[in-house]
């Protein structure tokens, strides 16, 4: 089992692994991904939090990146799986919150969800409706 220090540096290593392989497979053209991260590891990216799980759950995953991380699953352990069965407020985009390390990323522009959004998934886990609006 982790400590909260350990899982936080295995996420971010994996991270900046991932950007760094990404920067030779495309060092001829500035290719740049957007990941948002949601669940367990924003929240233990986020705050003091330790999760059972070590994937990072991610939304809207561009093909191209996809493909990739779907071959090298086992190193990065990153997965859209999450998309269909966690609730999102339909503007949950605009209150995303850009990842802030000491590390300058080059192919990746990583985001985590807001607090807020975090409550709103993990109550909403497994349904599969949107947040209903006011009449």
């Amino acid at each position: 089992m982790y400590s909260i220090d350990e899982l936080r540096r295995n996420i971010l290593e994996r991270l900046i692994h991932l950007d760094i392989e990404l920067a030779e497979k495309y060092k001829n053209n500035k290719k740049v991904f957007k990941l948002i991260i949601v669940g367990s590891s924003a929240i233990a990216l986020k705050h003091n939090l330790l999760r059972i799980t070590d994937d990072i759950d991610s939304l809207h995953i561009e093909e191209e990146l996809w493909e990739f991380l779907r071959k090298n699953y086992e190193v990065y352990r990153i997965n859209d799986r999450c998309k269909g069965i966690i609730l999102l407020h339909p503007d949950y985009e605009e209150r995303l919150v850009k990842i802030k390390i000491d590390y300058k990323f080059n192919f990746l522009d990583i985001y985590l969800l807001s607090d807020y959004d975090l409550i709103i998934t993990k109550f909403g886990r497994g349904y599969h409706g949107e947040i209903m609006k006011e009449d």
